[in-house]
């Protein structure tokens, strides 16, 4: 009856550990952007998700602001990495925001969402359609946007690294 009930014990030891928060470096404030991203793009070259092929680097403070409508000062850091492509809508953007413009960073993902859904909605459907099932999540301080063929897993990826 012991050995039952050890093994009862560890089992529910186990199953607690596998729930615990993976998230934690987001939301400790502790997430490295750059080898997040480097670790995604790793994974899309490998051909584990389909992605199109991004930039090698982020945009800059002037492309932040003139795409996204957000100012560099309303972010610690960022990378905003497009499509190398000029016919793929792909895109997969990071910002560790800065105190209290959380809202006005969602406000310029959200503004970017609008502007690519107008520009591929007559110029390609199936692009179109990439940016309608694009995924934004916030943990912690971190805002995330994938705009991607698996942008489900990479999403997922994002959030348990």
């Amino acid at each position: 009856m012991k050995k039952y009930m050890l093994i009862v014990c560890c089992l529910m030891l186990l199953g607690l550990t596998a729930c615990q928060d993976k998230a934690g470096a987001c939301k400790d404030d502790s997430l490295e952007i750059a080898k997040l991203m480097d670790s995604i793009n790793t994974k899309t070259n490998d051909n584990d998700w389909k992605a199109g092929i991004l930039q090698d680097n982020s945009i800059d403070a002037a492309s932040l602001q003139n795409l996204y409508h957000i100012n560099s000062t309303d972010v610690q850091e960022y990378t905003v990495r497009t499509a190398l492509l000029e016919t793929d809508a792909t895109e997969i953007a990071i910002f560790h925001v800065t105190n209290d413009k959380m809202q006005e960073v969602k406000d310029g993902v959200a503004y970017r969402i609008e502007s690519l859904k107008t520009k591929w909605k007559e110029l390609d459907k199936k692009q179109y359609e990439l940016v309608k099932k694009h995924k934004t999540f916030q943990c912690g301080n971190y805002y995330f946007l994938v705009i991607a063929k698996d942008a489900d897993a990479i999403a997922d990826y994002m959030e348990s690294y």
